[in-house]
């Protein structure tokens, strides 16, 4: 009898720490946000998030022992208000600003881009062009919570800027001539042209109308984290290490360059 009840209570003591060690082996679940509106970089498509950076992102994210990734799409304004509150954990994919968000860290780049300024075939015509100097007294569009290079300064020059809550709101302005130009990552921008004649949202004339004028700078996109969590991210540096580890591999091996050319071909 003695013998039946402890070999009982050693079944009950297995089963228990299995169990205990298959809740220790569970993934840590992580919330990462991503901008909703900047196709075909970073967007949301029927409320789930696409573009090159999530196809890059989540790869890396699946490839990360011990985590399960899920990434919500949000307006850019609203993704920058929970990085600087510390109620989100990480976004993509903003520039490198620490000045500007200081609340923010940039552990390693994801993409190389670059900011541009856009407008009609007549501006592209007229050179030189140097941003802000050359563009006194237009009307410039740019995406609500994006930090564009020089942006006080043109401001103090007489640039007049106009924020829009996103590309294509941008992208219709400038062709119904309420802005001058329109400022944002060349190939974002053409790519949501493109979109917007696809689907009758840009009439072709309007479309064929647009031209690069020039360029302003260029940037590399990072997955940015919060460092104003105060702690309610435990595993924060565990996942950045992992994380950084994964995409210089990435990097590396061609991959991250294969993913872009399958986009911009």
């Amino acid at each position: 009898m003695e013998t039946r009840l402890l070999s009982i209570a050693a079944g009950i003591l297995l089963c228990l720490c299995t169990g205990f060690g298959a809740a220790l082996a569970q993934p840590q679940q992580v919330e990462v946000f991503c901008d909703n509106d900047y196709a075909p970089y970073s967007y949301a498509s029927e409320g789930e998030a696409a573009g090159i950076y999530t196809e890059i992102l989540t790869r890396a994210f699946d490839r990360m022992e011990g985590y399960r990734v899920e990434i919500t799409p949000v307006p850019w304004r609203k993704g920058m208000s929970l990085m600087k509150t510390g109620r989100g954990f990480a976004l993509y994919p903003p520039y490198f600003r620490p000045k500007v968000r200081p609340f923010m860290d940039y552990p390693a780049s994801v993409l190389n881009e670059g900011y541009s300024v856009i407008g009609n075939t007549d501006l592209a015509q007229k050179e030189p062009r140097v941003w802000p100097d050359d563009f006194k007294g237009m009307t410039v569009g740019i995406n609500a919570g994006y930090s564009v290079p020089e942006l006080e300064r043109a401001r103090a020059m007489g640039v007049i800027i106009r924020e829009g809550e996103s590309s294509r709101e941008n992208i219709a302005k400038l062709a119904a001539g309420d802005v001058d130009a329109y400022i944002n990552d060349k190939t974002a921008v053409f790519w949501t042209i493109k979109q917007m004649k696809a689907q009758g949202g840009l009439e072709p004339n309007q479309a064929d109308a647009l031209a690069a004028v020039m360029e302003i700078s260029r940037e590399q996109g990072y997955l940015g984290f919060t460092n104003r969590d105060e702690g309610r991210f435990p595993f924060r540096s565990d996942f950045i290490r992992k994380f950084v580890a994964e995409i210089q591999r990435m990097k590396e091996n061609g991959e991250i360059q294969e993913i872009l050319d399958a986009y911009v071909e």
